[in-house]
């Protein structure tokens, strides 16, 4: 520009300022903030050299009126406010030596007064430029800054756990994804830790969710602190993780890791005002003995998590072909299971229960068993907690109930007047809203009375909200059904919980009974179950009897009635009815 007006000096000035300006620009090593600090400046002084040499008619006031607008464009307030006043100070400066002639263009007659206007003119509107600029860019930024947080808020929730900020199951499974990709191609493996807490439900049931939140969160920093790096940590449930281990160099050396995990996890929890202690079980799959693919892998895991708790809890598992080929076994019989209730494979037995001073049989009880078309006769241990697993325990619980009551309603219409039927409820069922409603339906499409149906629940119940429980079984005391405690003394037994539930009836567990004339302290135990619940006003069965010595022992006793092979096994419709033809009474 210079070189066209023959000014040597300028021209060389203005080389070497667009020289500046390339290599500032192209310097790395400079923040992004100096650089446009320095481009700024060095463009507002060209614009400076031009504005003198060419007067306020020419680029220069052009060129300073634009980096004026670039700076709100580029710089933050602080630093623009600093600029304003540079730049009123160097037009200060200016004007007075324009005024003092210092500075004149030979080429306008009124050089003074041209620059005085022009000089007021493009500051202002410069400042004004500025200003609006720097509001508009402002205002961007923070509508920029404002996505961003929502989108890492998006991102955080979308992939971490938002109690514990660890990845969340969406992001775990993408991260094992990419591992096996990697051990694919470098034919390498790696393993996978399925950690689930032992006995949280209760913790959160007795000392609250929040109390359970705190523990989740502790849980989660320790396993943080005890795992390396790049190990990847991650909450898929709610007291369940899934770790993924890299380049562990043997199974020696995984053992360590869960016997770590382990023992960090049973070490105290400390809270304000207690210590909570809890343990975890571990399963573990090993990519690619145990799985090529993410599901596998992570369901391989989970199996060996589950035996590991069935081996005592506070233990460790690993996969293996045993464990596989059983969960092959609960996968076809969990398909078969969906087409039992409709192809009407699924048949109750009634086994008598018999008073125990008279012989007479009072009452049934309904025990499931399953006709599978290739495996034959199974019984409710093998498929009833698969019914629970997958949910039709609910539906085949109220098909138990509706047949039984129909049937019995059938006995006493044939001249067994007085005679009751007891259908165990799982735990599921009792945990259904629809029970109650569900129940009365029953007794009301089968004609039935109330007071010929008992309903039998076990102790496990206990480990469920035991004040929602006690609702639900009032509600059906209220409609006049007898309620029974299965099992009495064999699992979560407390006294206070006779104290709470509405029962009628205490049954006395098979292992109990099995200890009569051979452990003294079963016979102790049975003497105080019975002498309690005479105290209680509750009736007492024993279940499980077998021989005549027990059955001796349970009548001196004063125990109410009795059930087992002694008398009767569990038989289907046909051989009861047969049973009733010879008459209802057993002589001792």
């Amino acid at each position: 520009m210079f070189y066209l007006d023959r000014n040597i000096i300028n021209s060389i000035s203005e080389i070497v300022a667009y020289f500046l300006i390339v290599v500032i620009m192209s310097n790395n090593f400079l923040s992004l903030k100096l650089r446009k600090i320095y481009f700024l400046v060095i463009f507002y002084f060209i614009g400076i050299g031009i504005l003198v040499s060419t007067g306020t008619m020419g680029a220069g006031m052009v060129c300073i009126l634009f980096t004026m607008i670039l700076s709100g464009c580029l710089l933050e307030r602080r630093e623009i406010r600093v600029g304003v006043l540079v730049n009123l100070f160097v037009f200060l400066v200016l004007t007075h030596l324009v005024m003092g002639g210092y500075i004149y263009n030979v080429g306008l007659l009124d050089y003074k007064r041209v620059w005085f206007i022009n000089a007021i003119t493009t500051q202002a509107c410069g400042i004004a430029a500025l200003i609006i600029m720097n509001t508009i860019f402002s205002g961007l930024e923070n509508q920029i800054k404002v996505i961003i947080a929502k989108e890492e808020e998006v991102y955080q929730l979308a992939f971490n756990d938002h109690l514990t900020g660890l990845p969340n199951r969406r992001l775990f499974y993408d991260r094992l994804g990419q591992a096996i990709l990697h051990a694919a191609r470098n034919e390498q493996s790696f393993e996978i830790l399925f950690l689930d807490l032992d006995g949280f439900k209760m913790i959160n049931d007795t000392m609250g969710h929040a109390m359970g939140d705190e523990l989740l969160k502790k849980v989660a920093e320790r396993l943080s602190n005890t795992l390396r790096n790049n190990d990847v940590i991650a909450r898929v449930g709610g007291d369940e993780f899934l770790i993924l281990i890299h380049n562990a160099p043997n199974k020696e050396s995984i053992e360590k890791v869960c016997k770590n995990i382990i023992n960090v996890i049973k070490e105290p929890f400390e809270f304000p005002t207690n210590e909570i202690y809890i343990t975890t079980s571990i399963g573990v799959s090993i990519y690619p003995q145990d799985g090529d693919n993410v599901e596998t892998l992570v369901k391989n895991a989970d199996i060996a998590m589950y035996v590991a708790k069935e081996n005592g809890k506070g233990k460790y598992a690993f996969c293996n072909e045993l464990m596989k080929k059983n969960l092959d076994e609960v996968m076809m019989l969990s398909n078969d299971l969906y087409r039992a209730l409709e192809s009407n494979e699924l048949e109750i037995y009634y086994q008598p229960q018999v008073d125990s001073r008279s012989g007479s049989i009072i009452g049934m009880e309904a025990l499931l068993r399953w006709n599978h078309p290739k495996l034959g006769l199974i019984g409710p241990c093998d498929f009833i907690p698969i019914a629970e697993k997958t949910g039709l325990i609910v539906s085949i619980g109220e098909w138990v109930l509706r047949t039984a009551c129909t049937q019995t309603k059938a006995w006493q219409d044939s001249g067994f007047p007085n005679l009751s039927i007891a259908v165990n409820l799982s735990v599921n069922q009792i945990s259904s809203r629809k029970l109650v409603n569900q129940v009365s339906k029953i007794l009301i499409e089968t004609g039935i009375s109330p007071k010929y149906l008992e309903l039998e629940i076990t102790e496990s119940i206990f480990m469920k909200d035991i004040s929602a429980i006690v609702d639900t079984l009032k509600e059906l005391k209220s409609l006049e059904i007898r309620i029974a405690i299965d099992d009495f003394g064999t699992d979560y037994s407390s006294l206070s919980y006779l104290k709470k539930l509405p029962l009628d009836r205490i049954k006395i567990a098979k292992t109990f009974i099995d200890g009569i004339n051979l452990n003294h302290i079963d016979e102790s135990i049975i003497s105080a179950i019975i002498v309690l619940g005479k105290r209680l006003g509750l009736d007492l069965i024993a279940e499980g009897v077998e021989t005549e010595g027990q059955l001796q022992f349970l009548q001196t006793q004063m125990c109410d009635e009795i059930q087992g092979y002694y008398f009767y096994r569990p038989m289907p419709v046909q051989e009861i009815d047969k049973l009733f033809q010879m008459g209802n009474k057993h002589n001792f």
